[in-house]
């Protein structure tokens, strides 16, 4: 009798022992509650449109496009030196594709009469470059390095 008593006194001493553990640790790996809750302070508004589309997060900034003062244009958000930029020289088309982030670039891809422009802008440069293509409808797009990958339609059959 004393062994059954005393195997259960063992195993009500590990339980507690591994719950007094468990309530130990988790907050540790975790974080404590209170620390995850931001703040208005912790928050930055970039505008006080309600017609922003695509927002795209790099390391130290966001670009998103945005209908400000009538027209489609692309900013661009440094959280560092706290200075918004419009990065497209001309207005943009309702249906441009973008921004994709990589790295320090900014992608996008505006509907011409001609087809499509592509651009490219160096944020640590300030340099743009564009390329076109005359395929009659770009889907989607995507950048990997220096490599852009698209998704189009050529003619109007599917």
């Amino acid at each position: 009798m004393q062994k059954h008593t005393l195997s259960k006194l063992k195993k009500a001493a590990i339980l507690i022992s591994v719950f007094l553990l468990i309530s130990i640790v988790a907050p540790l790996v975790n974080g404590p509650s209170l620390g995850n809750i931001s703040s208005a302070a912790d928050e930055i508004r970039f505008t006080k449109s309600a017609k922003v589309a695509h927002p795209a997060l790099g390391d130290n900034f966001i670009s998103w496009i945005e209908y400000r003062e009538g027209a489609y244009n692309l900013y661009n958000y440094n959280f560092q030196t706290r200075v918004e930029k419009k990065l497209n020289k001309v207005a943009l088309a309702s249906d441009t594709l973008g921004p994709v982030v990589f790295q320090n670039y900014v992608y996008w891809v505006d509907h011409a009469p001609s087809g499509w422009v592509f651009t490219s802008y160096d944020l640590n440069h300030e340099t743009y470059k564009e390329w076109r293509t005359e395929v009659n409808r770009v889907f989607g797009f995507n950048v990997y390095e220096k490599l852009v990958v698209y998704y189009f339609r050529q003619s109007h059959c599917l």
